[in-house]
């Protein structure tokens, strides 16, 4: 090597990551696009991804930066986050569990702002509406989600904390609430 520099080890195959990220690279099924916020019944993909949100979380943060490097080249993976975060919002209100929630903004930390920053605004948008119902408080959880964050998803969530309570609210977002044989879900308008 020259200058005997060692090479930085590969993350994506340290403690089995890869194949995480593989289990993870998938899109949610097209027809289920409709109904992704109100049939929120646990899937293959879900538990994968929540699988891949945990080890995020759990690595250190050179780590996190490697792990979403890799992500975002993947083809199916970042929109699939996306959405994953906004399905794990729901349970976090129907459950009133802060994991789900956790698990939402784990989502939003690994897709790192790639797919476009208004379909991470819906996304941020839904995962507070749904904290305050869940009586998470969602200022100590946006403020938790900042260290495996990116600085633009950071950015993203900080601003959106800073919003006036008005610009904050779903129908901002094009998003209601409805009520669905599982509980309660969220459709776009």
């Amino acid at each position: 090597r020259p200058g005997g520099a060692e090479p930085a080890p590969r993350v994506e195959t340290a403690e089995g990551i890869e194949s995480l990220i593989d289990a993870a690279d998938h899109p949610y099924p097209k027809e289920a696009l409709n109904t992704l916020t109100t049939d929120v019944s646990r899937t293959p993909l879900d538990r994968a991804i929540t699988k891949l949100c945990d080890r995020f979380r759990a690595a250190a943060p050179e780590d996190q930066f490697a792990i979403r490097r890799e992500v975002r080249w993947r083809q199916n993976l970042p929109w699939s986050l996306v959405l994953y975060s906004r399905r794990a919002a729901v349970l976090g209100e129907r459950e009133r569990s802060a994991r789900w929630l956790r698990h939402a903004l784990t989502a939003l930390a690994l897709e790192g702002a790639s797919q476009g920053m208004r379909d991470d605004l819906v996304s941020v948008a839904l995962i507070h509406h749904c904290a305050i119902r869940a009586r998470v408080d969602p200022n100590d959880l946006f403020h938790e989600a900042l260290a495996p964050s990116s600085r633009r998803m950071n950015r993203l969530l900080l601003g959106f904390l800073d919003r006036r309570p008005e610009d904050k609210a779903l129908q901002s977002f094009g998003l209601r609430e409805v009520n669905t044989a599982q509980g309660i879900g969220y459709v776009s308008e």
